[in-house]
């Protein structure tokens, strides 16, 4: 460095050249002999990036905890830290402010290093270092190939079974497990047969007879539908009901080449009774059956017309459906009978009549022999001897209701 005309500066001397900075920047700075003088320190305010190179010639390593690490074999051990030196009591320099391209700024001015302290003694040789560690073991050679395996010998004869040893004592009987869960019960057999029944006691005396409790009373109402549909109301009071059904009749047949036009069938009849076991209100739905149309018309193209059949009576009661069905229409060709009588579905009592061939003039219709005025069959019509004769239509079902209180 070249100032204070090289050497030159504060504290000049003829063997020790001394130049003072406050701040030094260089690109490259190149020591060439040593760095700094005997017996002193230098102190590092930054750290030390030494690019992968080495520290030579090192003696011993102080840690700032007052450790020492040592690794020369003839090097004793760290002799007491010296007391330190008095610290200077120049005032450090202002830091300079960071230059805008990120250079550090200045660092104040360093003060005065402190008097070098007493060398301590040297320390004893330390101890000898342990001995390194082994080197690797190096790689197996390859294994010879297994050589051929020799015959195998015969076996020899079987020696004779040494005798049985005794029996050990019995261990000890373990815990009795967890009992599992209940399997399925098993499908139930066959139903044992009845035994014979036994013989019947004599019989006990018979108890004193009560007294005679009131008479009841007696409530009955009777109510008769004729033909079409009809709602009825049931009250609460009603225990039982009974339905007489009759079925319409069905209508008679014409034959206009001679007398033999065949009678209608009569309308079933069905008996139905109907116990109001929870005593409440009910309401009863029925249509009741109309008689067949006489089989005869006013300019027929046909000699022969057979009557209408006549339709059925029903009723819907707690949920219950009964049925008597209409007579069937006579015939009007002369041969055989008339209409059959209507069926009762389902079966609860049927009572019904089959049209008949009359001697003359036409057939007889069917007749409810126990309801005469409803559900009979027409009378079939024909040409009479002086006069024709026109088939009758069938007659009108009737519902009749009898209540019980």
């Amino acid at each position: 460095m070249s100032t204070f005309r090289r050497y030159g500066g504060l504290n000049y001397a003829s063997t020790n050249n001394i130049t003072r900075n406050f701040i030094s920047n260089s690109d490259q700075m190149n020591i060439n002999n040593f760095s700094g003088l005997e017996n002193t320190k230098e102190t590092f305010k930054s750290h030390i990036d030494l690019s992968g190179n080495s520290i030579l010639h090192v003696q011993n390593i102080n840690f700032q905890d007052g450790t020492t690490m040592n690794t020369a074999d003839n090097v004793g051990s760290q002799g007491p830290r010296g007391y330190q030196g008095a610290q200077g009591s120049g005032p450090q320099g202002y830091q300079g402010e960071t230059g805008s391209t990120g250079y550090q700024g200045a660092t104040g001015q360093q003060g005065y290093t402190g008097a070098r302290g007493y060398q301590g003694q040297t320390g004893a040789t330390g101890y000898q270092g342990a001995t390194g560690a082994t080197g690797r073991t190096g790689a197996q050679g390859y294994q010879g190939a297994t050589g051929a395996t020799g015959y195998q010998g015969q076996t020899g004869q079987t020696g004779p079974q040494g005798r049985t040893g005794a029996t050990g004592p019995q261990g000890y009987t373990g815990y009795q497990g967890q009992t599992g869960p209940t399997g399925p019960q098993g499908y139930t057999g066959p139903q044992g047969y009845t035994g014979a029944q036994g013989y019947t006691g004599p019989a006990g005396p018979q108890g004193y007879t009560g007294p005679v409790g009131p008479t009841a009373t007696a409530s009955t109402t009777t109510a008769i539908y004729g033909a079409g549909s009809h709602t009825i109301s049931i009250s609460s009071l009603v225990s039982c009901i009974e339905f007489i059904l009759v079925g319409g009749g069905g209508g008679g047949g014409y034959y206009n080449l001679g007398d033999r036009g065949r009678g209608g069938g009569a309308g079933a009849i069905a008996i139905y009774k109907y116990i109001n076991t929870n005593l409440g209100a009910l309401t009863v739905t029925t249509t009741v059956g109309s008689g067949g149309i006489g089989g005869i018309s006013t300019s027929p193209p046909n000699p022969i017309y057979y009557g209408g059949s006549g339709t059925s009576t029903t009723i819907t009661v707690g949920g219950n459906t009964v049925s008597a069905g209409g007579g069937a229409g006579g015939s009007g060709n002369g041969t055989g009978l008339g209409g059959a009588g209507g069926a009762v579905s389902p079966i609860y009592f049927i009572y019904s009549a089959t049209g008949t061939q009359g001697p003359s003039g036409g057939g007889f219709g069917g007749v409810n022999s126990m309801f005469a005025n409803y559900g009979a069959g027409g009378n079939g019509g024909g040409v009479g001897v002086t006069s024709p004769i026109t088939p009758a239509s069938g007659l009108d079902g009737v519902l009749v209701v009898t209540t019980y209180s």
